[in-house]
């Protein structure tokens, strides 16, 4: 999957780091952090992957969370408004909530 993307995942919406502003970080994980910001003027939560270690197996759960979330509907989960699928700087964007 180091082809340079990761694969694209059908109703998913490929966007660009033009498309975003990235705001205050609101939290961070063990590869991951999440800042808010907007997508083309609307607020929403981007989580930035920064491990320099991407390997195979990180990579397969990244794609696995874009394509479960791009999928799930239930008023508990953030909505999947996009992805920059670019290796190694991969953008998961969600809806802000509060």
């Amino acid at each position: 999957m180091t082809s340079g993307r990761l694969p694209l995942v059908p109703g998913v919406r490929e966007i660009t780091l033009s498309d975003l502003e990235l705001g205050e970080k609101i939290a961070q994980g063990g590869f991951s952090v999440i800042h808010k910001g907007k997508l083309n003027g609307t607020p929403v939560a981007i989580k930035k992957i920064f491990d320099p270690r991407l390997t195979d197996e990180l990579l397969l759960e990244i794609q696995n969370e874009i394509v479960m979330t791009s999928i799930l509907r239930h008023p508990n989960i953030a909505i999947l408004m996009g992805v920059i699928p670019k290796i190694p700087d991969i953008y998961i964007v969600f809806e802000h909530v509060s």
